[in-house]
């Protein structure tokens, strides 16, 4: 029986998108599966300003070869419709493929990832049919199930994004590859959810 992972995330969250690539990285010849979860920091929540970006983000991806840029867009977008659209990907088997490509449409290619039409060629490039997409989303499809993925993170009282969860262990923050892998290769049988943090998050509080 495969491995599970939960990653709670957020698009507009830089250390969701440094972990989600940590993370692909220590899955690689395992049997893992990748369970993403949303956890909507709040667009306000998540400006960060030129110094912290300077000292905290930038240097975390340059050490990993991983291009990314401070984004541009204003005012920050909502992420509500891109989560959505997750939900179409991964109803078609391409969750992991959608989720990196909305990451690099928005920290790479300075995108505003609120725009359906953006999050549509997404869908595209990933081989999914981009009318399907729109309608659903413009329907709102998936909205109710969004809402019950973010009262489930709710009761689980996840503070932060990113945060890392397997068996009883929960690292909240980045976390480098080595810290992931070493949680995947642990005895996850504890009698009590055990919480490591790093603070290289982003929460209600900011970033």
């Amino acid at each position: 029986m495969s491995l599970k992972i939960k990653l709670y995330y957020d698009y507009v969250c830089p250390f969701s998108f440094l972990a989600g690539r940590a993370i692909d990285h220590a899955m690689k010849d395992k049997e893992i599966e990748l369970d993403w979860m949303p956890y909507e920091v709040g667009a306000e929540s998540l400006r960060l300003t030129y110094e912290s970006w300077e000292k905290t983000v930038h240097p975390l991806a340059s050490e990993r070869g991983i291009i990314i840029k401070r984004p541009t867009i204003h005012p920050q977008p909502t992420t509500h419709l891109a989560f959505e659209g997750y939900y179409f990907a991964k109803e078609n088997k391409k969750a992991n493929e959608y989720n990196f490509k909305v990451f690099q449409a928005f920290f790479q290619e300075d995108k505003n990832i609120s725009d359906i039409d953006v999050l549509a060629n997404i869908v595209d490039d990933i081989g999914l049919d981009p009318h399907s997409f729109k309608k659903a989303v413009e329907t709102r499809k998936y909205q109710h199930i969004h809402s019950q993925a973010l009262e489930e993170t709710r009761k689980e009282r996840i503070q932060v994004a990113p945060t890392i969860e397997v068996g009883s262990t929960r690292l909240e923050d980045f976390h480098s590859i080595e810290e992931i892998e070493k949680l995947i290769t642990q005895d996850h049988v504890k009698p009590k959810l055990q919480i490591l943090s790093k603070g290289m998050s982003c929460g209600m509080d900011g970033c």
